[in-house]
């Protein structure tokens, strides 16, 4: 079986992550003028109650499904026992999961928004249809990227075409679903097609005992990384939803969302670079695996320094550019959350490039523990007094302590050297940063050309500083690539 091109799944992967970027750019703008803050904290907290349930039933099912599938894709037989094994799993505990939530709707448990979460409460059966890890672990990227680019334009179309007022809430909570339901068909189907009758012919009693038997323990043991880590991601926004009002939920979602888009852009390079650092590690090149951490340090204080002063700076034009008027109070918001992109990134490269590759996750673990607990405590102390800027705190305290506690765990690998670059960056930013603020303050107005006029000089300000420093490792490369499309132009 030869295997796929390495180049065309990573642009495949490339296209799929930027559409699922894209996506909510698009659609939030639009629907959060239509809904109005307290119509998007009722749908947000409506999906973060479901997303625990969804998040029990697939247990640690992605990572897992995908490690086992890729290793045995080559043995049909074997993939298609895996394949029965680890969707008997899933399914025992959707049952489970939907069973409880359907419990607590019923006899009156869940009394906010009840009709909202029974609507989500779908995505419980569509996380177990969904299968992705299936065709991720037989790189099958093709597929999942042309599939969702599809679903997405559906979607889009859609919401564009029928959400009219703020009362249109339920119906658009609706389409978000079947949009995500609309992927798990496809991938379901699919796989039935090609393993569904070698699948169900294992469905038998003493399957699923020794498929249990195989299977659970890692699961559970992988699942433990993902349910510690997802608690206050979406605790907060359960908390302000118990003790403060849907338009404070709205505020803050909007907030997290613009700040998450830019930690992706972040950790852009990290994802890439996971692989060959446990390659690395696996084939004991340490030296080889200390520079590739020492670069994917670098690059991120080069990236989240900027983006951090420019968004404290523009916070404020671009939360009325993404979200509407109706949002502006949510810039405070924002300016707490921006020094997210640098610890959330930081807390990625500890964990997931240093102590997983070197088997060492029990210490991710309890740093991430330790970072919900805190988060919790300061939620129960800010809410009540600040709200959404409240719950701001207690996530970047949350996410500060992780820092604190890995940096401790991994001080051994950051010798003085990591840190000459970095004090360059931070300089150049501060130039950057006085150039932009000064300009912003200048011209009084929150438009998109005047946004994107500030965003523009920021950046060439901040370049034209690291070329007077001669740290052009990151943006030499981009400046070449740019040069030679010019030049291909003109010629």
């Amino acid at each position: 079986m030869n295997l796929p091109s390495v180049k065309h799944n990573f642009m495949y992967n490339l296209i799929n992550t930027m559409v699922k970027i894209t996506f909510p750019l698009i659609v939030f703008p639009y629907v959060s003028r239509v809904l109005l803050p307290e119509g998007v904290g009722r749908i947000n907290y409506a999906e973060a109650v479901v997303s625990y349930f969804v998040l029990f039933s697939s247990l640690g099912i992605p990572i897992y499904g995908l490690r086992e599938i890729a290793k045995h894709r080559n043995d049909l037989p074997l993939l298609q026992k895996k394949l029965a094994g680890i969707f008997s799993i899933n399914l025992f505990f959707a049952i489970i999961s939907y069973a409880v939530l359907g419990s607590l709707i019923y006899f009156g448990k869940i009394a906010k928004e009840p009709y909202l979460i029974f609507i989500n409460s779908s995505l419980i059966i569509f996380s177990l249809m969904d299968m992705e890890w299936y065709f991720q672990g037989t790189e099958n990227y093709k597929f999942i990227t042309i599939r969702n680019l599809i679903l997405k334009i559906v979607s889009l179309i859609l919401i564009f075409v029928l959400i009219k007022t703020k009362d249109d809430i339920v119906l658009y909570a609706m389409l978000l679903v079947l949009g995500i339901g609309g992927n798990s068909l496809f991938n379901f189907f699919y796989v039935l097609r090609k393993h569904g009758k070698a699948m169900f012919s294992y469905f038998k009693l003493s399957f699923f005992k020794s498929a249990f038997s195989e299977h659970l323990r890692s699961i559970l043991v992988t699942s433990s990384m993902a349910l510690a880590g997802s608690v206050y991601l979406s605790l907060d926004v359960i908390m302000l939803g118990q003790m403060s009002v849907d338009g404070e939920i709205g505020l803050y979602s909007a907030s997290m969302k613009i700040v998450r888009v830019l930690i992706t852009v972040v950790l852009a390079l990290s994802t890439v670079l996971l692989p060959r650092a446990s390659f690395h590690v696996k084939n004991e090149q340490m030296k080889e695996f200390k520079d590739l951490i020492k670069l994917s340090f670098h690059f991120i204080c080069f990236l989240s320094f900027p983006c951090m002063a420019g968004l404290v700076i523009l916070s404020k034009s671009i939360i009325v550019m993404f979200s509407g008027v109706n949002f502006f109070p949510a810039h405070s918001i924002i300016e707490v959350l921006a020094v997210l992109m640098f610890l959330v990134s930081m807390n990625n490269l500890f964990g997931m490039q240093i102590l997983y590759p070197l088997n060492k996750e029990r210490s991710f673990l309890i740093a991430i523990i330790i970072g919900a607990v805190v988060n919790v405590l300061s939620n129960l102390v800010l809410i009540p007094r600040y709200s959404a800027f409240g719950a701001a705190i207690g996530s970047v305290l949350a996410e500060l302590f992780i820092f604190i506690s890995l940096f401790i765990i991994n001080r051994s690998f950051f010798t003085s050297d990591f840190f000459i670059k970095p004090i360059k960056y931070f300089l150049s930013t501060l130039v950057m940063a006085s150039i932009v603020f000064s300009l912003d303050r200048f011209i009084h107005s929150t438009s998109l050309i005047k946004t994107i006029a500030v965003i523009g000089l920021g950046g060439i300000s901040y370049a034209g500083m690291l070329f007077v420093f001669k740290e052009t490792d990151f943006i030499k490369p981009l400046f070449t690539f740019g040069l030679s499309l010019i030049k291909r132009k003109n010629g």
